[in-house]
């Protein structure tokens, strides 16, 4: 007996069948059952072609851009074509009739393909002409940071002038304002804030007009990058805000010392001097607190010598000197420097 398997058509499934086997041998008899799975034939062609242009549809209506695939799901090839390409271009794109125009009336036609198999399909679309109203809407909606952005790639480090246009679509005027026009003029000139100023954040609006309708669309949070420092900025502001604390260890900070520390003589580009002062800003003269430039290690060690209680603490005042010495034409150089006093105190001993 031959088992002749007749496969299910792809879209009946999988199908199970049971067999038996019976072994005969004089009076006795044996019969064992099987269940066996008969796969279902593959997806011919003309399915998948069949199944591929059943999944494609199109609206009667078409206003925004569509999407043209080129492989169905089945693996059929889809060719596009399209009776007016300036309207529906090939690869989808919509571009409505102007204001006064008259609705598009468009024929795409798909070719579905896989194997030797092929069908086509007609699509009869319109595209209606944009009105008035919504030709100034899609507008607004088109200006964005990318259309201004220009050379600045991140709308929060704004370092270059902006492209603010002057038109937009079919016919509409824009007219230009900013929430300040120091740093952002209404012709998208970009003017950096001072370093000391910071970074400035400004808003843009755009007014659209076409005849009597009016619409604006604002851009928010535009970071105009203040300029770089200045050699005096960088100076002054390493004075003020020296971070004593990474230095001094095991120290806690500047009115609480009790033991050495070292300062560094170079950070960067700059050469730092320290010096121990009095109340009357002259230079300190103690045997409490002593400061020594070693040229070698390019800092400054700072020996501390405790009061004992019954003298109590010691008071005096820390300066830092920053300094970035300038080459300028000739050879000549500058010296550009700033200082800050700090308040120190060294702890007096503890007796026990």
């Amino acid at each position: 007996m031959l088992g002749i398997i007749n496969r299910p058509d792809f879209y009946e499934g999988d199908k199970e069948v049971y067999l038996s086997a019976t072994v005969k041998s004089g009076e006795v008899s044996k019969t064992k059952k099987f269940k066996v799975l008969v796969k279902a034939s593959k997806r011919t062609d003309l399915q998948s072609v069949l199944e591929d242009i059943g999944n494609i549809s199109i609206p009667n209506i078409v206003t925004e851009n569509l999407t043209f695939i080129q492989k169905g799901s089945c693996g059929s090839t889809i060719v596009w074509s399209s009776s007016s390409p300036n309207i529906i271009g090939q690869l989808g794109k919509v571009t409505r009739p102007v204001f006064g125009e008259q609705d598009a009336k468009v024929t795409i036609n798909i070719i579905v393909s896989k194997g030797s198999v092929s069908r086509s399909k007609e699509f009869k679309v319109t595209v209606p002409a944009w009105t008035q109203e919504g030709e100034v809407e899609s507008a607004a909606n088109a200006i964005t940071w990318e259309l201004i952005r220009n050379k600045n790639t991140d709308i929060n480090k704004v370092t270059s002038d902006l492209v603010l246009p002057t038109t937009i679509g079919n016919e509409i005027s824009i007219t230009w304002t900013t929430s300040n026009s120091t740093c952002l003029s209404d012709k998208g000139v970009v003017t950096r804030p001072a370093y000391k100023d910071g970074d400035s954040i400004v808003s843009v609006t755009a007014t659209l007009t076409k005849g009597e309708l009016i619409s604006t669309k604002t851009i928010t949070n535009i970071r105009i990058l203040k300029q770089e420092p200045t050699n005096q900025e960088k100076v002054d502001d390493f004075v003020k805000t020296f971070d004593f604390v990474s230095y001094i260890a095991p120290n806690k900070s500047l009115t609480e010392l009790s033991d050495n520390f070292t300062l560094p003589a170079k950070v960067e580009n700059m050469s730092l001097t320290f010096s121990a002062l009095d109340n009357e800003g002259e230079d300190l003269t103690s045997t409490n607190i002593k400061l020594e430039l070693d040229n070698q290690a390019l800092s400054y060690k700072a020996t501390i010598v405790r009061p004992s209680s019954s003298i109590g603490d010691f008071s005096f005042n820390l300066k830092i000197e920053a300094k970035i010495t300038v080459l300028s034409e000739g050879e000549t150089s500058e010296e550009i420097k700033a200082s800050k006093i700090y308040p120190a105190k060294i702890l007096a001993m503890i007796e026990e």
